[in-house]
């Protein structure tokens, strides 16, 4: 588990200081100026963090495989560098939206936490504990569930069970 954060943090903290860092020195101004549109610089560097997301998940797999079969580390090391894709992707929307390396980063986190809780959180909301019936429970389950339909199912990524257990 604490791979998978740490990992998570570490590509999330890259990809917002990188643009951050590109916006404060002039270079992005500097590229958009060059007759390409818009769209070839997000996508080279979104395909640039892919490649660091990818690099940071065969890192931590080379550690791994001192603990679990090579099946397994491959399985749980296929779903970090999906979680990672995700995460890096996210990054780079936030960047662009805040300009703001705080905001963005803790939009990022956000994200990724509600992301990963909103299994539990759903289930909260529909537990048999919870008087059924009022309006505000009702409100409250349907707006739970818009946002579990929209967020990644990034609890059911990367779960520390794969590397201890055979099978998935």
């Amino acid at each position: 588990g604490f791979l998978r954060f740490f990992s998570v943090f570490l590509v999330a903290l890259f990809v917002t200081t990188s643009v951050v860092r590109d916006f404060n020195d002039k270079v992005l101004e500097s590229i958009l100026s060059l007759p390409f549109p818009r769209s070839v610089y997000y996508f080279g560097k979104l395909i640039g963090f892919l490649a660091l997301a990818i690099l940071v998940a065969l890192t931590i797999a080379a550690g791994l495989l001192l603990y679990a079969t090579p099946f397994q580390v491959a399985i749980w090391v296929a779903s970090l560098v999906c979680e990672l894709i995700i995460v890096s992707t996210v990054g780079l929307v936030c960047i662009f939206s805040f300009h703001h390396l705080t905001t963005a980063f803790s939009a990022v986190f956000g994200f990724y936490l509600l992301a990963r809780m909103i299994g539990a959180i759903e289930l909260m909301s529909t537990s048999p504990l919870v008087p059924a019936g009022k309006p505000s429970q009702e409100v409250v389950k349907a707006v739970v569930s818009g946002i579990a339909f929209v967020l990644p199912d990034l609890y059911r990524f990367t779960q520390s069970r794969w590397l201890m257990y055979e099978g998935v």
